[in-house]
């Protein structure tokens, strides 16, 4: 390694780490093993030296071994750039570097202060989403080395005069966004001197010129090795050039193309995955002819190994080059087969893709000591294939990974901020009653069992009003019901006590919360307040009966991480960040989603899950690189919202699409494995998508130099994809039919309401589900309000008016009597505001119409006998008494001194053809009921009329039709007559045990979506021949 600069390269494929470590230990541990404490190891990333010791461990057969000294050095272009530590930058007399998080808050207080100047409307999170993006852009130029004392100087001094009249003709928001882009670099430095601190990549810069400059005056204890580098910035390639010169030195560059021809190479652009390389030997000032093969690489190099890098060259060459395709097949290596051990795998969908990967990963484990990696950057793809791997109890490490804000200390922090925020809106309070980490001073059980008390009794329907004190106070009402009698309160098997527990849980959440509540009560607060009152917050809701919230919340490495995130946001320097309480859930989870999080359960050995970056190093045996779409791999370069890509080159900074070389880097790196298959999903989301233009170009080459049947053999080198979809094949697949239960008769139910008929008529299943099996139907959260709360609070308005003005003419004040009558009836909906507004104004109109409607029907002699008349009627059965029970809304006397009975509604009733059809028999089975002498104390009386009163109180404020219909002409008498003898024979069929509940007996009158129909699986049988109904009913 001596003479000259000392620069090598370990092809791609090759085992990088193993190799690097293979030749320091030779050549510096062998004679004398103390020797090699001396050596200085600069690699780029801290997971690089973690992939070090471990090679060096195994180089060493696992004896005790001293390690040469293992840096990580900050090359910005990795996705883990290293920062320098507060000793190192005092060593250097450099001001301590501003946390990033605290830069990003700073940043954005300039930005919305400039924003404020320059009329923009932004609010604090869009305002740090482009602070995070001008992060990046003042990294960059301080690495190229383009001064930030104001743009407008820059720009003049990097283009002059002529790119300041192209400035005219941009649109009005370039112009904008370039004075507050002036107005922000200008006060930055400002801000920082004031604060004592530096910039992230100036300290970064400062630190790495400051190691440079030890090696070159030979400062260094002993050589000097730099491997694994791409030199992505400046500093990085001057520390390069000096340890390649340095005495005992020497540069290994990973995976330097050597068949790429030197005329292009020369030319490469940033996209292309040679281009960092192709810089670092430019500040050599070598060609590739002056870079060695490292010591050892030609054991591991095959012919088959060449042909493969070659095959990848070609096909990420520059698009300005591949006119040399037309004759590529002359050129191609005479040994060696560039597809052997490359497979590709086409999955329909991200399930699929995950599925295949984790049985070619369980495969790998057939063979003792064989290693298996897959390597993605789509997160979601990792942890699908983490959960597959599960199936045969296989846990896998993902060294990307899990952001803290899908962490169970995370999402608990978000569910806090968002129930303050929100002022307990019914989800976000759920979410966090309910997240095992809430207990709020009590057993974690009993904190559960109130929340399910809240969820169930007083969160279901329409969104109450804002607030804990609304939450308490509907408690409170139902409470008060329940002590009255009113067990339609609150649903079946809710107690009192359990209403009392739920009330004490909403007390201890309210004074937990109370500090933070007034935050952002009070408008924009500062963050570090914010990120203070949440701690506090958060500490007295996750501690219990017997546990301090510190030791459950801050617990693991999830904890710890979303720990000192907040102290990262409490510590921030005044004047960093003042917002809302809707913007800090938002900034938060963009914070936390920066923040990865590794987990520390025992994991098999030889399989991994590997982000790009963290793969850089790493071999295996299998590997997998899953994910090859656009979009994921490689991912779009996001536009600068700061500069256009014009502006970007007239500063010498390098275009966005510069990540792209980075990960076709990656890639080459990865492709050059012995063993390597390649999977994408055709379809995510239910929208196609298209293939990584790396992987096209691939398949293009392959099938041009090989042909169709080439591509086809690489499509089906591998039967992981049948595999897997094998797995879960069954011999044979029946589909469900209709579901007709049929349980014993002593459990069937003996009586039901008049209401309930139609829906045993037309869905038995549905009175199976909740009379059977007692299942009840959950209204939803945030529901739409419910037509059921209206209907109720009008026929409770509509009988205490009519019992109230008698049976006479209506008095003078009866608009006042009917309003109060509506004001206390939708009393109970005040807490409920979205529900009251609409009714309420619904009531007002159809109350209007309803007066006038009473005034003509008094006048002609009709007059009210009773109203909500609670009756019974007793049918025999084959296995005994079934009884009709009913309440009929108001029972009129006719001149003639027969009855009419009068059904409100508040939407459309039934059409007398249905009625007439026994479809909808409820006005005739209650007729029967009064026919029978079953309805209140009117005794027998003789019923002419059945009338249907609508109170929609829209356009149609009211409308009066009656029941019966005209064709065939029916009477009142003659359909309770006919409804009582179908009740009969109704009973006396599901009175025989081989009768069963047939789900939508009649679909064709039933409301698309049953509140049973999931229990059902009507969606599965209804897709074929549901059968027929024989032996149901």
């Amino acid at each position: 390694m001596a003479g000259g600069p000392a620069v090598f390269t370990i092809p791609a494929g090759l085992p990088f780490a193993d190799l690097v470590a293979r030749e320091v230990l030779r050549a510096h541990g062998r004679a004398d093993p103390l020797a090699l404490a001396d050596v200085t190891l600069l690699v780029p990333t801290r997971r690089a030296v973690v992939t070090l010791r471990e090679a060096f461990l195994r180089e060493g057969g696992g004896r005790l071994t001293l390690l040469p000294r293992l840096r990580a050095i900050a090359d910005a272009g990795t996705e883990a750039a290293e920062m320098p530590t507060g000793t190192e930058a005092a060593a250097l007399d450099l001001p301590p570097a501003v946390d990033p998080v605290h830069r990003e808050m700073l940043l954005a207080r300039l930005i919305l202060d400039g924003g404020v100047v320059d009329g923009l409307d932004l609010d604090a999170p869009r305002a740090l989403a482009l602070a995070g993006d001008l992060a990046r852009l003042i990294d960059e130029m301080t690495a190229e080395g383009v001064g930030a004392d104001g743009l407008d100087t820059v720009l003049a001094a990097c283009v002059g005069p002529e790119w300041r009249d192209r400035l005219a003709e941009l649109s009005a928001h370039w112009e904008t966004t370039q004075t507050l882009l002036a107005h922000v670099l200008a006060a930055w430095p400002e801000r920082l001197r004031a604060l004592g601190l530096g910039d992230v990549a100036m300290v970064r810069d400062a630190t790495i010129d400051a190691l440079t400059a030890r090696v070159v005056a030979g400062g260094m204890p002993g050589p000097v090795i730099a491997a694994g580098s791409t030199g992505s910035v400046p500093a990085t390639r001057r520390l390069l050039a000096a340890v390649a010169r340095s005495p005992g030195g020497a540069v290994v560059l990973p995976g330097l193309d050597e068949t790429l021809e030197e005329e292009t190479f020369r030319t490469l652009t940033p996209d292309h995955p040679q281009f960092g390389l192709a810089r670092v030997l430019d500040e050599l000032g070598l060609t590739r002819a002056d870079v060695r093969r490292w010591p050892g690489c030609g054991a591991h190099d095959t012919a088959d190994a060449r042909a493969r890098r070659w095959l990848v060259s070609e096909a990420l060459r520059p698009a300005e080059s591949t006119d040399r395709w037309g004759g590529l097949a002359a050129h191609a290596p005479a040994e060696g087969d560039p597809l052997k051990g490359l497979a590709l795998h086409r999955a329909p969908g991200p399930r699929e893709e995950a599925a295949l990967i984790a049985v070619l990963m369980r495969e790998t484990l057939e063979t003792p000591g064989r290693t298996a990696a897959l390597v993605t950057p789509d997160r979601m793809l990792a942890r699908r294939v983490q959960a597959a791997l599960r199936r045969w109890g296989v846990e896998v490490d993902d060294t990307g990974g899990t952001p803290l804000s899908k962490t169970a200390p995370g999402a608990f922090l978000l569910h806090l901020l968002e129930v303050a925020a929100e002022e307990a809106a019914p989800v976000a309070l759920l979410s966090l009653l309910k997240h095992p980490l809430a207990a709020l001073g009590l057993d974690p059980a009993a904190c559960r069992r109130a929340a399910r008390t809240l969820d169930r009794a007083i969160l279901r329907g329409p969104r109450p009003a804002p607030g804990l004190g609304t939450l308490r106070h509907i408690v409170t009402s139902r409470r008060r019901k329940l002590a009255e009698g009113g067990r339609r309160a609150v649903p079946h098997g809710v107690r009192d006590r359990d209403l009392a527990d739920a009330d004490n849980l909403l007390r201890r959440l309210q004074s937990s919360l109370a500090p933070l509540a007034r935050l952002f009560a009070d408008g924009p607060a500062p963050l570090p307040e914010i990120a203070r009152a949440l701690e506090d917050a958060a500490l007295a809701v996750a501690r219990t009966n017997a546990q301090a919230g510190g030791d459950r919340l801050w617990h693991g490495d999830a904890g710890d991480a979303a720990a000192q995130l907040l102290d990262r946001l409490a510590s921030a320097p005044d004047g960093a960040l003042a917002v809302t309480g809707a913007e800090t859930g938002a900034i938060l989870r963009r914070l936390m989603d920066q923040v990865s999080v590794r987990q520390r359960a025992a994991t098999h050995p030889r399989l991994k899950i590997l982000g790009a970056a963290e793969a850089r190093m790493t071999t295996a045996d299998v590997l997998i690189l899953g994910g090859l779409n656009e979009g994921t791999w490689p991912q779009v370069p996001d536009a600068d919202p700061w500069l256009t890509r014009g502006m970007r080159t007239a500063l010498g900074l390098l275009p966005p699409e510069r990540r792209l070389g980075l990960a076709a880097h990656d890639l080459a790196q990865a492709l050059g494995g012995e063993t390597v298959h390649l999977t994408r999903a055709e379809k995510a989301g239910g929208k196609p998508q298209v293939a990584s233009r790396w992987l096209t170009r691939i398949e293009s080459l392959v099938q041009g130099l090989n042909g169709e049947d080439a591509l086809k053999a690489l499509a089906h080198a591998h039967d992981a994809g049948s595999w897997a979809a094998a797995l879960d094949r069954a011999d044979r697949v029946e589909g469900p039919g209709r579901p007709a239960p049929k349980p014993p008769v002593h459990l069937r139910p003996r009586r039901l309401s008049v209401t309930r008929i139609e829906r045993w008529i037309r869905d038995p299943y549905e009175i199976y589900a909740q009379y059977v099996l007692r299942l009840s139907p959950l209204d939803p959260l945030d529901a739409e309000p419910d037509a059921r709360d209206r209907g109720t609070a009008l026929h409770a308005a509509l009988e205490a008016f009519t019992r109230a003005v008698g049976d006479g003419p209506l008095p003078a004040d009866a608009e006042a009597q009917l309003e109060a009558a509506g004001r206390a009836a939708f009393a109970d909906l005040e807490d409920f505001p979205g529900a009251h507004a609409l009714w309420w104004g619904k009531f007002r109109r159809a109350a209007a119409w309803f007066l006038d409607w009473e005034r003509v029907r008094r006048a002609k002699g009709k007059v009210p006998l009773d109203v909500e008349v609670r009756g019974e009627l007793a049918v025999e059965g084959p296995a005994g008494p079934f009884l009709l029970t009913g309440t009929a809304d108001r029972i009129d006397l006719l001149p003639d001194g027969t009855a009419e009975i009068i059904d409100y509604k508040t939407g459309s009733g039934a059409t007398p053809g249905t009625v007439a059809s026994g479809l909808s028999p409820q006005l005739p089975l209650e007729a029967a009921m009064l026919m029978a002498g079953g309805l209140g104390g009117l005794g027998p009386r003789e019923v002419t009329a059945l009338t249907y009163v609508e109170l929609k109180g829209g356009r149609e404020a009211g409308n009066e039709r009656s029941a019966l219909a005209s064709k065939p002409p029916k009477t009142a008498a003659e359909l309770a007559a006919e409804a009582r003898a179908g009740l009969a024979d109704r009973v006396a069929r599901f009175d025989d045990p081989d009768v069963g509940y047939l789900s939508r007996l009649l679909p064709q009158s039933v409301a698309a979506e049953g509140d049973y129909d999931h229990l059902a699986r009507v969606r599965e049988w209804t897709a074929g021949d549901a059968g027929d109904a024989e032996d149901v009913a």
